[in-house]
């Protein structure tokens, strides 16, 4: 039995080493005609862009509510214009890509290497783009701002090459997002100030029609003239009213004395009391008039004073209003100005820190692991294949001998 077993495990010796070995002949042939692959990495940095606002006003200023006396505060932040996600999404767009083929294409050619069959898959196989995370928590994400282009290729010029021309057209294609952005940007807050500035106008067009359809200085003016012959009017009705008391008392006087015999200068007295008659009446008449010169004069009076408060609050809501909107068109030049500011800024969204050079040693294939891994897998693969022909050999028997 012992003899038996000492077979069965020098034939599974002998199996694992011819498994191995074939295996390792294989990986090592197949791992020869690999080309070998070289990685060339260009680093840019993320230049901030000044797109947000910052009205920080110091000291007793911050009591100001005139934007006109707070323009020299106006601050710019800086900003990164696009997440990190966004720009590896732009720097490997297919149309990104395409122009990389070509100059995969250019640079094989200048360095006289065959390029193969450059699909687009293939370029986006070569290419990548890598960012660390800086700072991370529940509800934000930061990113470094330094990003590395990493080109892999057949050739160590050529992967140093692409990966520098893809840099420049990096830079190249994020200016021209920023520009059209930007352009965007000025444009909405172009027609936001127009609009503002077109309702301060009607705002302003509307108290001049006013001003100029109801006059309310020479409402006012009239107003006053007319309350004075009102309070003149009235006084004259009450200086009436003390005369023809007045007379009333002295005519009732001279009745008294018309009516006594002993009066002998009754001619004089009747004269007398004639005149005082007449005069009465002339002062009845004259109360009259004022009576309806006051009623009259009241009419217009609240007629006219409703006319005056109804045009003095309709001037006073338009103040307001196109004080409201003067404030905020000057707000919005502000705005308009800081963005204008920026669409003008010549500075480049990435910079380049360090360009690629043409590395010296290969990245890939790993031909040694690749040979290790086909030889492990083998030596695994043969006790299973032994011992599974033997449990085969011996299932097979048990079914003869049922049979």
């Amino acid at each position: 039995m012992a003899e038996k077993h000492s077979r069965m495990f020098l034939r599974l010796a002998v199996y694992i080493v011819l498994a191995a070995t074939a295996a390792g002949g294989a990986a090592t042939w197949y791992t020869r005609n690999l080309e070998s692959t070289y990685q060339a990495r260009t680093l840019l940095i993320l230049a901030p862009m000044p797109i947000e606002q910052e009205d920080k006003i110091l000291g007793n200023l911050t009591l100001v509510n005139e934007p006109t006396r707070r323009v020299n505060f106006l601050k710019v932040k800086m900003l990164e214009a696009l997440p990190m996600p966004d720009y590896k999404a732009i720097l490997t767009s297919e149309d990104m890509t395409a122009r990389l083929r070509n100059v995969f294409q250019e640079q094989y050619q200048q360095a006289g290497v065959a390029a193969g069959g450059m699909t687009l898959e293939r370029v986006a196989r070569s290419i990548e783009v890598r960012s660390r995370i800086q700072l991370q928590t529940s509800d934000r994400v930061e990113y470094q701002r330094v990003v590395e282009l990493v080109v892999t290729a057949k050739d160590p010029k050529v992967a140093a090459g692409v990966a520098n021309a893809w840099a420049e057209m990096g830079i190249e294609m994020a200016e021209r997002i920023r520009k059209t952005a930007s352009e965007g940007a000025v444009e909405f807050m172009q027609k936001r100030y127009d609009e503002a500035w077109g309702q301060y106008e009607a705002l302003q067009q509307q108290l001049e029609t006013i001003e100029g359809q109801y006059n309310p200085e020479g409402m006012k003016q009239r107003l006053a003239e007319m309350e004075s012959s009102f309070t003149s009017n009235e006084s004259r009705k009450s200086d009436l009213a003390i005369d023809i008391a007045r007379l009333e008392g002295e005519t009732g006087e001279m009745d008294k004395l018309l009516a006594t015999p002993e009066k002998t200068d009754a001619g004089e007295l009747a004269a007398r009391r004639a005149g005082a008659i007449s005069e009465l009446a002339g002062l009845r008449a004259q109360r009259q008039a004022m009576e309806e010169e006051s009623v009259r004069l009241q009419t217009a009076l609240t007629s006219l004073r409703a006319d005056v408060a109804r045009v003095n609050g309709d001037q006073e809501k338009l103040r307001l209003k196109i004080d409201g909107q003067k404030k905020t068109v000057e707000e919005l030049n502000l705005s308009l100005q800081a963005v204008r500011t920026v669409a003008e800024d010549p500075m480049r969204e990435f910079k380049i820190v360090s360009r690629a050079v043409p590395p010296e040693e290969k990245s890939g294939p790993q031909r040694s692991l690749m040979i290790l891994v086909a030889v492990v897998i083998a030596a695994i693969a043969a006790p299973v294949y032994f011992f599974g022909m033997i449990a085969l050999r011996r299932y097979a028997a048990l079914l003869d001998k049922e049979a």
